[in-house]
């Protein structure tokens, strides 16, 4: 594929080439190629020829993709590396929180169909339903 015409953009360079081909890529790079793949969507929308390149659109268009990926992961390796975390323990609820009411009365109502169940563990498989 030739490269199109007043594009920085060369989809044939480096595609043998492995990760980290964009690594050096600055800031001001990946917005000059943002801004050159939207002058040519204008571009060849004006002359009628953008879905006739439909194909050439989209191989740069994924070119454009793994820069912009490059470069967002740059970006967050340049805020540093994630702080730990704390592992989250519940706190104890207060007697009068109303989260705390309901689990009260859920546990409260359990232990009640239990007794009247006679302390049997309700299982519908065991009583051969489903199969």
């Amino acid at each position: 594929m030739r490269p199109m015409p007043g594009v920085a953009i060369d989809p044939t360079r480096g595609e043998t080439r492995g990760m980290g081909r964009h690594d050096d890529m600055s800031e001001d790079q990946l917005r000059e190629e943002l801004v050159s793949f939207a002058r040519l969507i204008l571009l060849l929308d004006r002359k009628g020829a953008l879905l006739d390149r439909s194909a050439s659109v989209l191989r740069l268009l994924g070119e454009l993709r793994r820069m912009v990926f490059a470069w967002e992961v740059r970006a967050t390796n340049r805020e540093g590396p994630p702080q730990a975390r704390r592992p989250r323990t519940p706190e104890p609820l207060a007697p009068d929180d109303p989260s705390a009411r309901i689990v009260r009365e859920a546990l409260q109502r359990e232990e009640q169909l239990r007794r009247e169940l006679g302390g049997e563990a309700v299982d519908d498989d065991a009583k051969g339903e489903g199969t």
